[in-house]
């Protein structure tokens, strides 16, 4: 019984508490919390990525003023990207997605063919690139573009799961530094999370692109595939939409930031 007090007094001076002092096999109240703390964390990152989507968007060239037999080299084109389902209503469910990835109408010329259009002919949510089984694909159609901006709103005839394990920051109240996270199928191959933080809230002095005052950069590696994909930051065990994955540069992700996305769609984020 004394050797058992005395434990307890120098578990006390050593900061442990009486549980892990008790035995070896125990837990502070302090590990019981931290482990509570991180299961909130990922349990939203879990429910937020439920409603991240691989996007396929299958295009192809239409000849213009011929009626000859010669084909373009690349007569069908495809694009892949992430799309985030924010919301819905009664009948569609709306989902976030970088506009590039959805803008595939061109003009092309080729010294040989002739001239060509190239029009989107359909947009599916799909498993990954590799998916080949078309029975649970789910058709989406432009819903908005917002030209200058690169983001756009597709939608689908079906419900699909809109996660509120989150909610809304300005991107005034940003911080360098912050724990940043972003959900997408970087290479269009199966939906990841990956982690890094802030580091520019300013964009990009002389490079015009980048100088909108709503870009938002982070050291979170991000690949083709990626555009398209939320962005969030964390405070506390809670996650706050900070913006969507536009482009790449190296080891940076940057994105278009909350503000010019809500000032366009009031109902992204909660």
């Amino acid at each position: 019984m004394k050797t058992k007090i005395a434990f307890a007094k120098m578990a006390a001076v050593l900061g442990l508490s009486a549980t892990t002092a008790a035995g070896c096999g125990g837990m502070s109240n302090h590990a019981r919390a931290t482990m509570a703390f991180e299961n909130r964390v990922n349990s939203s990152l879990e429910d937020i990525s439920r409603s991240v989507h691989c996007t396929r968007i299958v295009a192809k060239y239409e000849r213009v003023g011929s009626d000859d037999n010669l084909l373009p080299i690349k007569p069908e084109y495809t694009r892949y990207g992430t799309a985030f389902a924010f919301s819905q209503d009664n009948e569609y469910t709306y989902l976030l997605t970088a506009g590039h990835v959805v803008e595939t109408e061109q003009h092309m010329k080729h010294w040989l063919f002739g001239e060509f259009e190239l029009k989107s002919v359909k947009m599916t949510l799909v498993d990954n690139a590799l998916d080949e089984k078309a029975s649970d694909d789910v058709d989406v159609e432009v819903f908005a573009q917002y030209p200058g901006t690169d983001i756009s709103v597709v939608r689908a005839k079906k419900k699909l799961h809109v996660s509120r394990a989150y909610k809304s920051v300005n991107q005034k109240s940003l911080h360098l530094g912050e724990q940043a996270y972003v959900i997408g199928y970087p290479r269009s191959l199966v939906g990841f999370l990956t982690v890094g933080h802030i580091g520019n809230t300013k964009g990009v002095t002389n490079f015009d692109e980048l100088k909108d005052s709503c870009a938002v950069l982070a050291d979170v590696r991000v690949a083709p595939g990626n555009s398209g994909s939320p962005l969030f930051v964390r405070r506390g065990d809670e996650l706050y939409f900070a913006g969507v994955v536009t482009a790449l540069e190296g080891p940076v992700a940057i994105a278009v930031g909350n503000p010019c996305v809500e000032a366009r769609l009031p109902r992204a984020g909660y």
